[in-house]
């Protein structure tokens, strides 16, 4: 990040904008984010936090008033102004209100926290933030099992977002952020369940990536591309197998049953092609669901409960494998 070779011609400096919410009287540094956003604010209170900051601050400046606003010294970030409002929000209201109200914060805010806690070496509030996010980038199956779970979005729309106590995730908004989040840090054993999210966009927008809240793009790299896209087969051909079945050894309509199951592991895959494979879905959720007009009989639907729930821990357990990695810190144990 350059932080002081971004000079500002006057004519720049006269279209600085203050910001509405950051702009103390009593200030003592101005931050300026990208498009000129400028916030006043306190050099005590960044470097409390930042280590980044605070040796920033140890060094002499040279006097020039091309780099002062109002009489206040100015130090040029490479950040969002919304995310510089976050960030500035976590420390002026407390990270330890963040840390300890226990809510349920969105992604977006989270990851817009957790990067620049890691940018500027604020550890506290970035412990904090990687604590949300590894509620539901977990790479244990009873962490999974205990803390997360699949909901719809809306009652009319088909996605599903991921939630823990701590964290929401939207995959068709959050996904691709996320595994780059998850690449910038090196947090590999969170990077499956990032991938996998990704792995339910559509393809357009698996492609072209998403449009955060901050306005930058979040855009997968093509090696994350590649994996996804073959990860998709893989996830497919696993479910088709899984519920490939045959009809109960005490089934009175075999020939019925043993064609709605064929149709049935069909439709696992087909009859949500915005989901290309939901692998992880919550048992409750799973598709299964005789086709119209076709049903099994009492011996044959029982087991497919039980089918489904070792179904989910085996599709964890392999989904390092199917995405092409290897995390040998994976655990697929339940308990």
């Amino acid at each position: 990040m350059d932080m002081n070779s971004c000079k500002e011609s006057e004519s720049d400096l006269a279209e600085l904008t203050r910001s509405s919410e950051y702009w103390f009287d009593d200030g003592n540094i101005v931050l300026v984010a990208e498009g000129g956003v400028g916030f006043r604010v306190h050099r005590g209170v960044l470097a409390h936090h930042s280590a980044f900051f605070r040796d920033l601050f140890s060094i002499p400046q040279p006097s020039d008033d091309k780099d002062m606003m109002d009489g206040t010294p100015m130090v040029h970030v490479s950040d969002t102004p919304m995310d510089v409002a976050h960030l500035l929000r976590a420390l002026y209201n407390g990270i330890s209100l963040i840390r300890h109200a226990g809510e349920r914060l969105p992604f977006p805010f989270v990851a817009s926290l957790f990067e620049l806690a890691h940018k500027y070496d604020i550890d506290a509030l970035r412990a904090d933030m990687l604590l949300r996010l590894r509620s539901c980038f977990c790479h244990k199956y009873s962490t999974f099992l205990a803390q997360t779970s699949f909901q719809l979005v809306t009652a009319n729309d088909p996605e599903q977002l991921l939630r823990s106590d701590l964290l929401e995730i939207i995959p068709s908004r959050d996904a691709i952020r996320a595994v780059d989040l998850v690449r910038l840090v090196d947090e590999r054993t969170m990077l499956p369940v990032a991938l996998y999210l990704c792995t339910l966009l559509p393809g357009a927008k698996l492609v072209s990536g998403t449009t955060l809240e901050n306005g930058r793009v979040a855009q997968l790299s093509p090696a994350d591309l590649a994996l996804c896209i073959d990860a998709r087969t893989n996830l497919v051909m696993r479910r088709i197998r899984a519920f490939n079945t045959a009809p109960a050894g005490v089934c009175r309509q075999p020939t019925l049953c043993a064609a709605v199951l064929q149709q049935m592991a069909r439709m696992t895959h087909y009859q949500q092609p915005s989901l290309p494979c939901h692998v992880l879905a919550n048992v409750d959720q799973a598709p299964m669901t005789s086709p119209p007009g076709n049903f099994l009989c009492a011996q044959c639907s029982a087991p497919l409960v039980a089918v489904s729930a070792e179904f989910r821990r085996s599709a964890w357990a392999h989904l390092p494998a199917d995405l092409g990695l290897e995390i040998p810190e994976w655990d697929a144990a339940a308990t």
